[in-house]
């Protein structure tokens, strides 16, 4: 490989960026899927319908993701995950603002 084949990459502390714990995010999609088509072999029920909810902070350029059980209209309990998301935000469409928090695993998960 010559030298203008290779790709060198420099990072720098000018590169380090200070982000805040908590911060704003749309939701850009929402789809349902199965438990096996997200946790694949280490999913408990396979065929357990759940929310997959995908979400982007434009500033800092993050993508994440969060799951909920998924539930009928009228079958939504209050204390389950899904029950306090709705309690929070109302609503659950696509372009809508969430807060976003970083876990002690640094993945980004929609506040409830």
């Amino acid at each position: 490989m010559n030298e203008t084949e290779q790709t060198k990459i420099y990072y720098d502390k000018t590169d380090l960026k200070d982000i805040p714990e908590l911060l704003p995010a749309k939701v850009t999609k929402i789809v349902v899927k199965t438990a096996l088509e997200i946790f694949k072999d280490e999913a408990k029920d396979k065929d357990q319908k759940l929310f997959y909810i995908e979400f982007n902070n434009a500033q800092y350029d993050i993508t994440g993701n969060t799951v909920f059980t998924y539930f009928n209209k009228a079958e939504v309990p209050k204390k389950s995950h899904f029950g306090k998301f709705i309690a929070k935000y109302e609503k659950l469409e696509e372009g809508m603002e969430v807060s976003i928090i970083q876990n002690d695993k640094n993945f980004w998960k929609i506040l409830i």
